[in-house]
């Protein structure tokens, strides 16, 4: 009986402090005025704004699972091809659209992801898009590269934004099953370095680099809307080998700091 009431109370300990945890990144978060955040708590409402929603595929066969810190049904994961959570009612990426010398535009991306299990990628695995097209100089995603060689590193994790694809994540250095936390803020008058990117594994360090863009580049083309664990043809969602997760996905219309970017990371 003794062992019983320890074991109930290591549990409750346990999800106490889980809790907790999530309560102070969220708190950090929302304390830095994002002008979107799911946090996909079980909900797909946009915690700033409820009229903000993301709106499944009609036949999905993922759904909330596990967050980070093991909070059961508050993160989002993806199994099926055509998986994913999209909001194309309003445009929540500041800047983009068509290319230009003139926008100020500025904004950053942070949320946390797990990534898939071991083995190859047959296809590109988007963990997020808001146009893909870097030929058109307005592309802006996120996803895992197949294995062709052709394309460049393959199975890393890479970066589309404007008018360029950047590795940010080698194959190598991606631990299957593992979460991850990433940034990225982008100011679209700074010429080339346009965007700032940041990737880190839960406890580990966090790396950061800049992309190289044209004067014209902007971020997202304005008119796909978000698109969360796929791209727009929604035929290549964050799954396969295994389901992808993602979670805590905020967006801001200014930069964040580095010191606002390390505190998200450090909690």
């Amino acid at each position: 009986m003794k062992k019983l009431a320890v074991l109930v109370l290591s549990s409750a300990l346990t999800c106490l402090a889980s809790a907790q945890t999530l309560s102070n990144y969220q708190f950090i978060v929302t304390s830095q005025g994002p002008t979107t955040y799911f946090k996909l708590d079980s909900s797909l409402q946009s915690s700033v704004d409820p009229s903000v929603v993301l709106t499944p595929y009609a036949f999905q066969v993922g759904g909330f699972a596990a967050d980070i810190f093991r909070n059961p049904n508050l993160s989002y994961f993806f199994s099926g091809q055509s998986d994913y959570l999209l909001n194309n009612t309003t445009n929540l990426i500041n800047g983009g659209g068509t290319t230009n010398t003139t926008s100020t535009a500025a904004g950053s991306i942070a949320f946390l992801f797990r990534t898939l299990d071991p083995g190859q990628n047959t296809g590109q695995r988007f963990l997020f898009s808001a146009g893909n097209v870097t030929a058109n100089g307005n592309a802006l995603s996120l996803f895992l590269e197949n294995t062709n060689v052709a394309n460049g590193d393959p199975n890393s994790l890479k970066l589309r934004f404007g008018n360029t694809t950047t590795t940010i994540l080698q194959a190598s250095n991606i631990v299957p099953n593992t979460w991850y936390y990433f940034a990225l803020t982008y100011l679209e008058s700074r010429v080339p370095n346009k965007a700032i990117w940041y990737v880190g594994r839960a406890g580990a360090s966090l790396s950061s680099g800049t992309t190289t863009n044209s004067a014209e580049a902007v971020a997202g083309d304005g008119v796909s809307g978000l698109v969360i664990g796929n791209n727009e043809g929604l035929n290549n969602s964050f799954r396969n080998p295994g389901s992808g997760q993602i979670d805590e996905f905020a967006i801001w219309n200014r930069e964040l700091t580095l010191t606002e970017i390390n505190t998200q990371f450090g909690n």
